[in-house]
């Protein structure tokens, strides 16, 4: 999609991931997988059934989330993801009793992750089916005991090894701000929230950021002075600040008639070094894992405490619904904000949640972001 808009069409990634594991049946479990769904409709009902069979074929993640607001855990998420997908079903009974239907089926399941991990030989193919997620990278260097203000070498090898993988990277021009106020900072200490923050603002999906230092280490011969270089990268994925991978690599050399291009030079390996071995592809791998089950949207809810309450229920009816956690609310602004967390297209949960009936009316949006991943909502 090189050329065209930047923007990373959500509904397409879904419909593109879908068909890779559909296509995936290779390695998955063969035997026919029986259980039975609840609901109050007949699509929910069929949900239900393949969530289990699901469960049963191929078990589940057990996440443990914090919701962090000016460096307060506001609310923990324990959630359960289904660590696989339905290659194949068949409907043995369905039936409806009263307001209620049961719906008997037969599956064969896979395993999500073994399924990318065979499409995952081709990394630019899934990189591509991914929407082509764009990527920021942050660092703080230091060369030979001094912090470096102009030049960062080791985030410019990382740049250009980006660029020719044909990875979409945020301008350069925009690290330096991000640098400047502090933002860095305060991901190294922790505070997820910010991620979320340079992701809206920059359209970044995945944040590479780290530290970079090279030291002395000595003469090998007269006159020249050889550095080592050490590097720590993290990538995080904005939705929720979660480490997707991280890599350290530790004395990285250079050798220089110059102490200080020894330095700059020792820097710039790290920084080209540190991508390879797979690592590029391992934070590609984790991030089509974490977007496979679910993206989050900001819901700011105009409104009083029992609105927002009343929000929270609705969204849990959405049927690719995973998790709702609240923020804090303002009761002198009398506003608050529910982070969900849904499975594909966000865009289509708005339109669904805009259609859902609210008191007198409808939900109105009165601001959206350029992602159309932070919505402000009026229930005034």
């Amino acid at each position: 999609m090189k050329g065209k808009a930047t923007k990373v069409i959500w509904s397409l990634f879904w419909i593109n991931l879908s068909v890779i594991l559909l296509g995936l049946t290779q390695g998955g479990q063969d035997e026919w997988l029986i259980a039975t769904g609840l609901g109050k409709s007949r699509s929910e009902a069929i949900q239900d059934a393949l969530r289990s069979v699901v469960e049963q074929g191929v078990g589940i993640w057990v996440q443990a989330r914090s919701l962090m607001v000016n460096l307060e855990v506001k609310e923990d998420v324990v959630r359960t993801v289904v660590k696989g997908y339905v290659r194949r079903y068949e409907i043995l009974e369905e039936r409806q009793e009263g307001e209620i239907y049961q719906v008997r089926v037969r599956a064969k399941v896979a395993d999500i992750s073994q399924a990318i991990d065979q499409y995952f030989s081709q990394a630019p193919a899934l990189y591509q089916e991914l929407g082509e997620p764009r990527f920021f990278v942050l660092l703080n260097e230091e060369a030979l005991g001094r912090p470096l203000q102009d030049e960062h070498p080791a985030e410019l090898a990382i740049l250009d090894a980006l660029l020719k993988e044909g990875i979409r990277v945020v301008d350069r021009s925009r690290a330096e701000k991000v640098r400047r106020d502090g933002r860095l900072r305060a991901l190294f200490s922790g505070q997820k929230e910010v991620a979320w923050a340079i992701g809206e603002e920059t359209q970044a999906e995945i944040l590479l950021v780290g530290t970079a230092k090279a030291d002395f280490f000595g003469e090998v011969i007269s006159g020249v002075s050889t550095c080592h270089a050490h590097i720590e990268l993290k990538a995080i994925w904005i939705d929720d600040g979660e480490v997707l991978a991280a890599r350290r690599l530790e004395k990285v050399a250079a050798a220089e008639f110059q102490l200080s291009t020894a330095a700059r030079i020792a820097l710039q390996r790290a920084g080209q070094r540190v991508l390879q071995e797979g690592f590029l592809a391992l934070i590609v791998k984790a991030f089509a894992l974490e977007v496979a089950e679910g993206r989050t949207i900001a819901l700011r809810l105009k409104g009083n405490y029992d609105d927002l309450i009343k929000l929270a229920s609705i969204v849990e009816k959405y049927h690719d619904f995973v998790s709702v956690v609240r923020d804090e609310y303002a009761e002198g602004k009398k506003e608050g904000c529910l982070w969900v967390r849904v499975k594909g297209d966000l865009s289509a949960f708005l339109r669904w949640l805009l259609k859902q009936p609210w008191k007198h009316s409808r939900l109105k949006v009165l601001r959206k972001s350029a992602s159309g991943r932070e919505v402000t909502l009026s229930a005034l």
